[in-house]
């Protein structure tokens, strides 16, 4: 149930309640005594039904958004130089959205930085040195209301100066999405054997790669240089990975 729907309704039902009153009043002796206790019911009735419709949606939507599309591009310069490129198209389904928080791991240690081109303001963004972890709030300016449509971009560039980066891109599914694009691309490399697209369910530690269920064979493409899968409706509440050698 939309916002929208939600507001209709409690007008409607506001508006029986003041009909309810005038009635009333014409055809009660004690007029004002009358106004006042409908008019206390009539709102007691419109804070019961907005706060039921309210839990209606989060029942219908127990996610803060639904993610209509999700690219996500790991490019290579070299073997420890790289970036990684997400972009994501959401629709809100809470009452309103702040943010996108982030939650990447990066398998290579060394300099990251972080670009937003569609953000006046970049921000703050964290790295755990021991696990890799990288992560970070992206803000949907302005906050974004139930319906909304926004948009989610930027680039992380790697240096892999321990040369620790396990040649691997995993996605994690943790929102109904529609469709996900996963792309590597390997400027250095004139040919490679063919990658393995797999998944698993969001279990324990993101580094055990064991336990993939391999989805398909991704041959490289010599003219892009680059594997590529698009997977429609993507398993909520799974790991996605491509997996070559380097």
């Amino acid at each position: 149930m939309s916002n929208r729907t939600i507001s209709i309704l409690g007008v409607i039902v506001s508006g029986l309640g003041v009909a309810v009153s005038i009635i009333t009043i014409v055809f009660t002796q004690y007029k004002i005594a009358s106004l006042i206790s409908l008019f206390v019911v009539e709102i007691f009735v419109v804070v019961i039904w907005l706060y039921y419709a309210r839990q209606k949606n989060r029942t219908l939507y127990p996610y803060p958004y639904e993610c209509l599309l999700r690219e996500t591009r790991y490019v290579f310069e070299s073997e420890n130089k790289m970036s990684y490129e997400m972009t994501e198209v959401i629709k809100i389904t809470h009452p309103n959205l702040t943010n996108r928080e982030i939650k990447l791991f990066w398998s290579g240690r060394g300099l990251v930085t972080l670009e937003t081109p569609l953000l006046t303001h970049k921000p703050q963004f964290n790295i755990d040195g021991k696990t890799g972890e990288i992560n970070f709030a992206y803000p949907t300016i302005p906050d974004r209301k139930f319906g909304d449509t926004a948009i989610v971009y930027f680039i992380l560039t790697l240096e892999d100066s321990t040369e620790l980066n396990i040649p691997e891109l995993y996605t994690r599914i943790t929102s109904p999405t529609r469709m996900l694009v996963m792309e590597v691309v390997l400027k250095y490399k004139e040919s490679a054997k063919a990658a393995v697209l797999g998944n698993k369910p969001l279990e324990g530690d993101p580094y055990a790669f064991l336990g993939y269920q391999k989805l398909a064979d991704l041959p490289f493409d010599i003219k892009t240089k680059s594997f590529r899968s698009i997977i429609p409706n993507p398993i909520l509440h799974h790991n996605y990975q491509i997996k070559w050698e380097k």
